[in-house]
């Protein structure tokens, strides 16, 4: 029997028996003997037969691991990245291809060969998993709801979009945006957006302006070629709702509540957190309650670099890769290393109450947002799309705004903030990198204890320690 691979070119009939001898149905599949031994042929064969299954692809190839994987549903219905073992490639090929082997159809002598079912050979499945050539297609992640390709162009269509590599999955019902956005859409959406956001408050303009740059840039991700600054939602007192706006504001932006991380506690933990995150292709990576001072060099690292790596958990092998995903991270009065302050972007929150937790429910506008969120979400999502959508739609123009190591970042959603009218992006930066970086605040709070006891009136250094002393410096802090 001739081994036919290509399924363009010709189609193999197979008949499953049944116990009793009788005869299953029949399938059409590329054939291919499990007999032959010209293993790298037969690998390339079997790859062409993967690769040109209709519908969305059985197996991608993840950068960030340098591994083949697969896309599997979970219990609640969301999808998930998982890597591809033996076994699934066994499956997928058995699935694809009908395998058989040459037997003597009776035992008289110079019977017939006919061929005979048989499993995918072990040999076969190990070199198609271990030699993926470059035509397999890429997966960076799973996407829950539309989002922008580097084009500029909405991906509304469930499945793989090969462009982008990203696979839809909607989990929310969203109207369509439309294509080219009037007056009146644009500020629809801008109210639906200021409903989500209306009982919390703010520091300054600059506060809310970068918390909606946020949730905007989000959406517009892929159009940001380079990589993008920490999001700090920051406060002087818990029971702000710094969490609560997180999830409420992004979750009909991700089409699923975002995974809330601790903080790590070293560069060890950071480094593995930031490893997993890319094995599993995020859009979001959230720490949460930040108590320590943020001064890691690996953080500091990843969050502006091009190409990161670093060793994954488990694994005796590298990760890496781009990192796609925007950084959110919430706490109280958060310090940083000046390295790691210049790459934050802060939202600072107000409480308007000693102790804002207490609040009665009545004060709210909306006193359960998130049960109000989830009735809502497809319409809050269709909201950030018309606003990123409505700059697209007038060219695309970059913003005014710049920020050192993340430019293009900026003049993106500077565009977007600009081209609806929102006033204050970044406004704020200079200010909040005085307040976080750790270095500058000591110093700026024993430059200005100096001037209010002796102004410039010269004094033996002997004063500076009592100076120190009295106002709670910290020495150590400056010199290191």
């Amino acid at each position: 029997m001739t081994t036919v691979i290509n399924p363009n070119v010709a189609q193999a009939q197979s008949k499953t028996t049944g116990k009793n001898g009788s005869k299953g149905p029949s399938t059409m599949k590329p054939s291919l003997n499990s007999g032959r031994t010209d293993i790298s042929d037969v690998t390339r064969e079997a790859w062409i037969v993967l690769l040109t299954k209709q519908g969305d692809p059985l197996v991608y190839y993840q950068e960030a691991s340098a591994s083949l994987v697969y896309i599997t549903p979970e219990v609640n219905g969301s999808l998930t990245i998982v890597p591809a073992t033996r076994e699934f490639i066994a499956f997928a090929l058995s699935d694809q291809i009908y395998f058989f082997t040459q037997k003597p159809q009776s035992r008289a002598k110079n019977a017939p060969m006919i061929p005979v079912p048989t499993k995918p050979p072990f040999d076969l499945v190990n070199m198609v998993l271990g030699n993926p050539p470059p035509e397999v297609p890429r997966l960076r992640g799973i996407a829950n709801t539309p989002f922008f390709t580097k084009t500029k162009r909405l991906v509304e269509k469930p499945g793989y979009d090969k462009e982008s590599g990203w696979f839809l999955k909607p989990t929310i019902s969203a109207p369509p945006a439309p294509c080219n956005p009037t007056p009146e859409q644009v500020k629809q959406a801008l109210e639906i957006i200021q409903q989500v956001i209306q009982d919390f408050q703010f520091e300054s303009d600059a506060d809310r302006a970068n918390l909606i740059a946020l949730m905007l840039g989000l959406l517009a991700r892929e159009m940001i070629d380079g990589p993008t600054p920490i999001h700090l939602i920051e406060a002087a007192t818990p029971g702000t709702g710094k969490s609560l706006i997180i999830q409420a504001l992004l979750s009909p932006i991700l089409g699923i509540r975002p995974t809330m991380r601790a903080e790590p506690r070293d560069d060890a933990e950071w480094s593995k957190v930031i490893a997993s995150a890319m094995k599993s292709g995020e859009r979001l990576f959230v720490c949460d309650n930040i108590n320590n001072a943020l001064a890691s060099g690996t953080l500091s690292n990843a969050v502006v670099s091009s190409i990161f790596s670093t060793r994954a958990l488990g694994l005796n092998k590298d990760i890496k890769g781009e990192i796609h995903w925007n950084w959110v991270m919430t706490g109280n009065n958060v310090t940083a290393s000046m390295e790691v302050a210049r790459r934050i972007v802060r939202t600072r929150m107000t409480a308007p109450t000693e102790r804002p937790w207490e609040r009665e429910q009545s004060k709210f506008q909306i006193p359960r947002l998130m049960r109000w969120v989830d009735e809502h979400s497809g319409l809050i999502c269709w909201a950030a799309l018309t606003l990123v959508q409505s700059w697209v739609a007038n060219g695309a123009k970059e913003g005014k705004a710049n920020l050192g190591s993340f430019e293009r970042w900026a003049a993106v959603v500077s565009g977007i903030l600009e081209n609806i009218d929102i006033k204050g992006f970044l406004a704020n930066i200079s200010e909040s990198f005085d307040d976080m970086a750790e270095e500058t605040a000591s110093w700026s709070d024993f430059v200005k204890a100096w001037w209010d006891l002796h102004t410039n009136v010269p004094h033996p250094t002997s004063d500076l320690y009592t100076l120190v002393a009295i106002n709670n410096i910290d020495l150590d802090q400056i010199s290191n």
